[in-house]
């Protein structure tokens, strides 16, 4: 956990520890972060796969906004396997408001640079206190893709490392 700018809550999660039931996510329900980034070992970032079923829960229960991101290495291998379609999405982004949005990684681009806005959040107790607004939650704005100067390896260009 990480507090950011004294209204932000920051946590990561390490793949399986976004989809399992386990002791981390019952404290991270009770915390309820307002950013979550999950670093996975995992193929294409795409609605129909499991981390976007997983980050929609967090996203609507406790209101995490949720950054899933996976290798771009691994999305090569899996698409040489066939069995969804040729994909280039190396993130998957989740808030209450935007829903779920794909970052692409195209094959021209080197890097993305997401772009958030940190809005201003009110939160109630149970016995209906607020807060006055002291929380954030951060909203999709939008993503740019990078691409660096000089000579790219032939991997980087076709997406195949072997």
């Amino acid at each position: 956990m990480l507090v950011y700018r004294r209204r932000t809550t920051l946590t990561t999660l390490i793949c399986e520890d976004l989809a399992r039931v386990d002791p981390c996510q019952a404290v991270l329900r009770g915390i309820g972060p307002n950013l979550l980034i999950a670093l996975l070992m995992d193929g294409p970032q795409i609605g129909a796969r499991w981390p976007a079923r997983y980050a929609t829960v967090l996203a609507e229960d406790p209101g995490t906004s949720v950054l899933s991101l996976t290798s771009f290495g691994l999305i090569a291998r899996q698409n040489d396997f066939g069995e969804f379609d040729q994909a280039s999405s190396i993130a998957l982004w989740k808030d209450e408001r935007s829903g779920v949005r794909k970052l692409e990684l195209h094959r021209e681009a080197d890097a993305l640079v997401l772009e958030l806005n940190a809005v201003a959040k009110e939160e109630r107790t149970l016995d209906g206190r607020r807060d006055g607004g002291s929380s954030l939650r951060w909203e999709y704005d939008r993503h740019l893709a990078v691409t660096a100067e000089g000579v790219r390896p032939e991997w980087l260009r076709t997406g195949i490392a072997r």
